[in-house]
């Protein structure tokens, strides 16, 4: 069976024109609860019924969207048809989410992405791909089975999102006729995958049986081009509402044992915004309840509606055509999008079946009573009620009835009182005047046959003219001239055939003309789109060396500059992208190289010769002697080890003053907090924490956005019983983020930014720099009588102290460089162009292990120190981390800092907790 046969089921191809009214109208009001079913009697006894199932009163979750938007590029796209096409489209993507992911498509033969995944409706990708879309020609035409196919192949696996397809474009697939099994496969296959498909019909000539059709099964709607102000926006505003929509994928039907026939077969979705209709036969009319359970955003919802049985009513006389129409397909050729949709194929059947009335009509005048019968019998068929048929039908019995009468008349014996034969008046008389009479009417009819021959001849003549510009209609008009000869009464049998034949060779020349017509115009505007292509391509040649020469005269400039550097990787880069064949682009890139290499060996041998000098009258000053009177003495090592143990009770003074709301937020870090959270945005999470520890959060989007990071960046954490510090840093760990506490806030920042943002510290070191004989005691006096100061350790435990630091730094360089390393790699996994997640993961996994390798060392070296003394081990505090000394180390909470031990006034990163 061709598309036209499984899906033009209904009664007339002018439901199309009515179609419009239908697919767009609002949801009809009633109870959500109850259900409406409207029935019909046949003739025959059989009740057939219409039911109504209200739209779904459950609102969609504030999920995001997959969409797949199906732009056709196929050549009736053309004009202002492509540029309202092109509006709708914009204003769709303008009315979605950010979060919503967008695939946009071109469709003719095949379906090519204009994007290469899913992406921002708002992003650069989709602007390029917006771009690349407007660039492609309106070439051959559409395969809407191929279309269908990729559709179902871009969504894979089970739907975490919901899921929706737009199509925008005319619906005519004219590369090839889908069959009723290769649509019923298509719609199955999107109904698994849970992808809704939805249209907006555009252009001269639209298949709305299709997309009506298409929608029906998927849950989808259609909605029409029409020629009033800003109805594209309007069209892309209502696709973005159908996306927005709640739809019900049934799961499980539980119908009524009265109900005998249901199409279609498969019960189609459920939307929110309108109501789904599905037809068939009754046993009876008990029907009470109707359950049914469908999936609704990956959860099964149950629903259950009172069902109100109609009495039988002539307005839905149309019901049995009908029915009988979508039997052997199971109602897949439905394009009934509701009850406004159904209530619009009445209005047709009633059209349809007024038409046919006036035809029988016109062959009642024609005197042709048994056409008449049978066109009144076709329409009392459809319409046993119809009035007019009835009417047709009594008259054309009535005169086939008086024309029986007549011949019997004719024919009666003479005995038995019929007219006589003989005499004057008699059988002669009559006879010669019935010869007369038939001469009369042979002459008329051979002047009707002469006059109805020089018409067809005119005709004739006139479709031979209108062949060479537009023989699809000079074809039809001949066919209307054949109807006529056929039905004409005034013709004989030799002059019908005569005429029937020129018609009919005539017809095969207008369908010869009529293919090559076709081809000459398919030529005509597959030459005038190469033209237009060409001409497209000579004006983006032009902007190119446009381009090109505004960039090499800033390449010139940066030249003259010296900034070498700039014109390689900016202007040289650009310049070998638009122009990739030309031997320009290489020879500015060469020259910037080759002068920036210039420039800096310049440079280098001016520094070079500069601290040559410089390291002579080193040499020259190394050469003056000094005296070793007195000599410099140093005392023992194990002073130099007391000393340093003793000035661990030092600890960084802050020259800042905390604020109260600083104070406060420090507090804060200490407090315990929860985190249970998936998939939520950063910024909510940041807003979630602030309102629970009432401190003030904020996020520095500009640093964010320095390194691709956005504040609606997804956090999954599940976290309980730990500081609000922890939680922070196991947080914004994962994010490549830190905080500092800056400005009476908690700001959340990159790495970089919290290096730039400078404290100043204070470390007392007046203990190191006095001179050793102030010290007295041989180094001992000013050390409180002890090796270890205000730890009160002895010699021994001194000693022991500092064999077992040294055996736990031998014993971990091993762990120590791992780490090293596998941060290293792990970092260079994260600048990928293409992080690969899995890698990642097992990376993060090794830190992990090396990690709390590194921590069961750390806590056994605790545990043997504090054997040694119970104050080694409450010295730690928080780890081996305290950082403080000359030259780089980490702060009180890992964060790096910088402090020579001079004495001065070093500055190091704003810490993010107080030092304990």
């Amino acid at each position: 069976m061709s598309r036209c046969t499984a899906l033009a089921l209904l009664v007339s191809p002018l439901m199309a024109v009515g179609l419009a009214a239908a697919l767009i109208a609002a949801p009809p009001a009633g109870d959500a609860s109850s259900a409406r079913i409207n029935t019909y009697e046949s003739s025959t006894g059989d009740t057939y019924f219409a039911l109504s199932l209200p739209p779904l009163t459950k609102p969609r979750a504030a999920l995001d969207h997959d969409i797949v938007v199906l732009f056709d590029t196929s050549a009736s796209q053309t004009g202002v048809y492509r540029d309202d096409a092109l509006t709708a489209l914009r204003t769709l993507l303008g009315q979605l989410g950010n979060s919503d992911r967008v695939k946009l498509m071109a469709v003719d033969l095949d379906a090519v992405p204009m994007t290469t995944d899913f992406v921002s409706p708002k992003s650069e990708e989709m602007q390029a791909g917006l771009a690349k879309l407007e660039g492609r020609v309106p070439l051959g035409s559409t395969d809407m089975g191929q279309t269908i196919k990729r559709v179902a192949e871009t969504f894979a696996g089970a739907p975490v999102r919901p899921r929706s397809a737009i199509y925008i474009g005319d619906g005519m697939s004219q590369a090839s006729l889908m069959q009723v099994g290769q649509f019923g496969t298509a719609v199955q296959e999107l109904a698994e995958k849970r992808v809704s498909v939805s249209s907006f019909a555009i252009g001269p000539s639209r298949d709305l049986y299709l997309l009506a059709a298409l929608a029906n099964h998927t849950g989808g709607m259609l909605y029409l081009d029409s020629n009033e102000g800003a109805w594209a926006e309007r069209a892309g505003q209502a696709m973005a509402d159908v996306i927005r929509a709640p739809v019900g994928w049934p799961t499980a039907v539980n119908l009524p044992d009265t109900i005998r026939e249901v199409y279609p077969t498969t019960i189609p979705p459920l939307r929110g915004d309108r109501d789904t209709v599905v037809v068939g036969m009754l046993q009876s009319r008990d029907v009470n309840d109707l359950t049914l359970t469908v999936e609704l955003d990956g959860q099964n919802v149950d629903l259950r509606w009172n069902v109100t049985v109609q009495n039988a009513l002539d307005d839905y006389s149309f019901l049995p055509q009908l029915v009988d129409s979508v039997r052997d397909s199971g109602g897949l050729g439905m394009p009934t999008l509701g009850a406004a949709s159904l209530q619009e194929v009445a209005r047709m059947v009633s059209t349809n079946n007024e038409l046919l009335t006036r035809l029988g009509r016109n062959a009642m005048r024609a005197g042709d009573t048994d056409g008449a019968l049978k066109v009144a019998e076709a329409v009392l068929k459809r319409d046993p009620n119809n009035p007019q048929a009835q009417l047709i039908r009594d008259a054309a019995r009535r005169n086939s009835n008086d024309d029986q009468d007549l011949r019997l008349v004719n024919l009666q014996d003479p005995d038995a009182g019929g007219a006589p034969l003989l005499g004057a008046g008699g059988l002669l008389a009559e006879v010669e005047g019935e010869g007369l009479f038939l001469r009369q009417v042979e002459g008329n009819q051979q002047v009707l046959e002469q006059k109805i021959k020089t018409e067809v001849e005119q005709a004739l003549s006139q479709a031979r003219e209108q062949m060479g510009s537009n023989p699809e209609s000079a074809k039809r008009d001949l066919k209307i001239w054949l109807e006529t000869i056929e039905r004409s009464p005034d013709l004989g049998p030799d002059t019908r055939a005569q005429l029937r034949n020129q018609i009919e060779s005539a017809i095969r020349e207008a369908g010869r003309r009529s293919v090559e017509f076709a081809i000459r115009v398919a030529q005509a505007e597959e030459n005038r789109a190469a033209a237009d292509e060409r001409q497209q391509l000579v004006e983006e040649t032009a902007r190119n060396r446009q381009k090109v020469k505004q960039l090499m005269d800033r390449f010139n400039s940066l030249m003259d500059e010296g900034r070498y550097q700039e014109a390689e990787d900016v202007i040289a880069a650009q310049v070998l992208e638009l122009e990739a064949l030309s031997p320009m682009p290489p020879a500015a890139l060469w020259g910037s190289r080759f002068g920036g290499n210039w420039d800096t060996l310049w440079t280098l041998r001016d520094i070079r010769h500069r601290n040559f000098a410089r390291a002579m009258l080193g040499v020259e000053k190394a050469l003056v002697p000094f005296p070793d009177e007195p000599p410099i003495t140093y005392p023992e090592p194990q002073v130099w080890s007391d000393l340093s143990l003793r000035r661990k009770k030092y600890a960084s003074i802050d020259l800042a003053r905390q604020g109260g709301a600083e104070q406060k937020i420090f507090a804060a870090l200490e407090d315990d907090t929860r985190l249970e959270f998936i998939e939520t945005p950063l910024n909510s999470v940041i807003d979630f924490l602030k309102d629970q520890h009432d401190i003030n959060i904020e996020i520095d989007t500009k640093a964010l956005d320095e390194i691709g990071i956005g504040s609606d960046s997804p956090i999954t954490r599940n976290l309980r019983g730990i500081s609000l510090r922890s939680a922070l840093r196991l947080m914004l760990k994962d994010l490549d983020l830190t905080y500092v506490v800056r400005d009476e806030v908690l700001l959340i920042t990159t790495q970089e930014e919290a290096e730039s943002k400078l404290v100043t510290k204070v470390y007392p070191v007046g203990d190191l720099v006095l001179p050793i004989g102030m010290m007295g005691g041989g180094m001992m006096g000013g050390m409180g009588g002890g090796m270890m100061g205000g730890m009160n350790l002895t010699p021994d435990q001194a000693g022991k102290f500092f064999d077992l630091k040294e055996k736990f730094h031998n014993d971990t360089a091993s762990v120590r460089k791992q780490m090293m390393i596998k941060h290293a790699e792990l970092a260079a996994l994260w600048k990928a162009e293409k992080p690969d997640q899995a890698a990642i993961t097992a990376k993060q996994k090794e830190v992990n292990a090396l990690r709390d390798q590194m921590q069961e060392k750390r806590t056994a070296f605790k545990l043997e120190a504090g054997k040694i003394s119970p104050e080694l081990a409450k010295g730690f505090g928080r780890g081996m981390r305290g950082g403080k000394g000359h030259g780089r180390g980490m702060g009180p909470d890992g964060c790096p800092m910088v402090g020579p031990g001079s004495g001065s006034a070093p500055t190091a990163p704003a810490p993010t907790a107080p030092a304990k």
